[in-house]
């Protein structure tokens, strides 16, 4: 969808908003995610496992917390 801007003006200050809070908020413009057991945040690119299988709205976990996770319920 295009947005329509009455002039040009209008535009660039969009254009600079957007780009000023891109920066002052990375949280909110960039996708990550953060690991349910660690809590630590990881860009979308990390390798990741769900946290409940088909269910991506309970979150996910990072790849060494899975692992570890896995070695537990082996161990058990």
């Amino acid at each position: 969808m295009k947005t329509a801007f009455f002039s040009m003006n209008q535009e660039q200050q969009y254009r600079d908003t957007s780009e000023r809070n891109a920066r002052s908020m990375p949280a909110l413009f960039s996708h990550t995610y953060t690991c349910r057991a660690c809590g630590k945040r990881f860009p979308l690119s990390a390798g990741r496992k769900q946290v409940v299988s088909g269910k991506p709205k309970h979150g996910f976990r990072c790849l060494d917390c899975y692992a570890k996770r896995e070695a537990k319920k082996g161990a058990a």
